[in-house]
């Protein structure tokens, strides 16, 4: 599938365009002062030794793992069953990207008036029971993964929104740079620690659909695991 220069010209444009209209709101917020602070190794050190925000610390390890999961590990299964179709992987999470934030549109002033905890936790048990589904994809067949990815794509949105919640709900309530920089520790770690690990599993198995298929079924535990995510007090 090939775009001709005026088609491309065209999308660039149009492109850009909105990536210029998405500067707006920031032009017009209000600057914010922040306290000039120093990081040293050593207090890095003593912020993963110290034993606060251990819940977050716990939550990030998941999140790491399940941002490799996501981003790199089910969209090549999702190539590999879809004929290593680009066109085909693209107009599918297109479409369904499209409907999914159409519903979220809807049901996302709803969420927001709810307990936010306890619809998170249901989100993350829906995720990892996806997860499932998504390992065995290839039992399955093609039927399936529309219905499968739609529910799944769906579902991520609420929960990121929830996350997101919970997140910056937290980092009201705390030493904002001190929750971020614990996040981001844990998060880049985990992603580091588990991307080797799978590496490895390649290296050793090969990869086959049944090999990535048998990584994704981690998805599970990782969809639980964040399940665990709470406010900070």
């Amino acid at each position: 599938f090939i775009l001709d220069t005026r088609t491309y010209l065209i999308l660039f444009s149009i492109t850009s365009l909105i990536l210029l209209l998405g500067i707006i709101p920031l032009l017009l917020s209000k600057d914010i002062a922040i306290k000039r602070t120093n990081i040293t190794y050593k207090s890095c050190y003593n912020l993963i030794k110290n034993k606060k925000y251990k819940n977050t610390k716990n939550t990030f390890k998941y999140d790491g793992m399940n941002h490799i999961l996501t981003v790199i590990i089910w969209p090549i299964i999702l190539f590999i069953f879809l004929e290593k179709s680009f066109f085909k992987l693209g107009a599918l999470l297109t479409i369904l990207s499209f409907i999914s934030i159409i519903i979220m549109f809807y049901i996302k002033k709803h969420i927001d008036k709810k307990n936010i905890e306890k619809y998170y936790k249901k989100t993350t048990n829906i995720l990892s029971i996806t997860w499932f589904f998504k390992s065995i994809l290839y039992l399955l067949g093609s039927f399936a993964l529309f219905f499968i990815e739609s529910v799944n794509k769906l579902t991520e949105y609420i929960y990121t929104a929830l996350f997101n919640s919970i997140f910056y709900n937290n980092i009201k309530n705390t030493d904002y740079f001190e929750y971020l920089l614990i996040t981001e520790i844990y998060f880049r770690i985990s992603k580091i620690i588990f991307g080797l690990a799978i590496v490895i599993i390649l290296l050793f198995f090969g990869e086959s659909m049944y090999t990535l298929s048998a990584i994704a079924f981690a998805g599970i535990f990782t969809s639980i695991g964040l399940g665990h995510y709470k406010q900070e007090n």
